[in-house]
């Protein structure tokens, strides 16, 4: 009985491992796109987003455009937005540090 439950706990142990091992944590800056100054983008939205366009996990930037998330699978894509700017995706891969700028949107001008 000792050695099934020591064998269950190595299974339990390496199927624990295996599921963090496909995590990992990024971090990294979101401001916009000027010639002359970067203004951080305070509450930017960083999304996951997977192969079938869902998002997987999120958060915001913070008032200096700072975000760190757990992503969970590397092969998905990063997706950053934020009102008046256009959206900007990026693949995750094996980077760890992104450095975004986002671009102003044109404005729509009605006579």
């Amino acid at each position: 009985m000792n050695s099934r439950r020591f064998l269950l706990l190595i299974m339990l142990t390496v199927l624990t491992f295996c599921g963090a091992q496909a995590q990992q944590l990024i971090s990294g800056n979101v401001t916009d796109d000027t010639d002359t100054l970067c203004y951080a983008m305070y509450y930017a939205i960083v999304m996951e987003i997977d192969r079938k366009n869902r998002i997987v996990s999120h958060t915001t930037t913070d008032m200096n455009g700072n975000f760190s998330m757990t992503i969970k699978n590397p092969k998905n894509h990063l997706k950053v937005t934020y009102v008046g700017y256009i959206p900007y995706e990026v693949k995750i891969g094996k980077k760890t540090k992104f450095n975004i700028k986002l671009k102003e949107r044109k404005p729509i001008v009605c006579y």
